[in-house]
């Protein structure tokens, strides 16, 4: 049989911090690479300058809220009562119009 081994608690507790900062560590290292590339694209097609993104959030900040997905079909205009009724005489017009002139045809 194997030994369980006495693991302190603390002890996940500095090794997850550990890898933390490790992480971080390659993680500006990173983004420091990537604002330099930016910033070379930047220089080569100024035009460009309005899509780059080189402002981080500070790690401080709180995280934004999630907006509401908006809808994939746009909303029907939807008439009122008054719309429907105009636009039933100006059709009933205009088909008497083409009846009369189908007739005198």
């Amino acid at each position: 049989m194997s030994k369980r081994r006495n693991v302190r608690p603390s002890f996940f507790m500095e090794m997850a911090t550990y890898g933390a900062a490790t992480t971080l560590k390659v993680l500006k290292d990173e983004r420091e690479k990537v604002e330099e590339q930016i910033s070379r694209i930047i220089r080569n097609f100024p035009d460009l300058r309005a899509l780059a993104v080189t402002s981080v959030l500070p790690a401080t900040s709180k995280p934004t809220p999630k907006r509401k997905p908006s809808p994939s079909k746009p909303r029907k205009r939807r008439l009122t009562v008054a719309a429907r009724k105009a636009i039933s005489v100006r059709m009933k017009k205009l088909w008497a119009q083409r009846r009369k002139a189908k007739a005198k045809k």
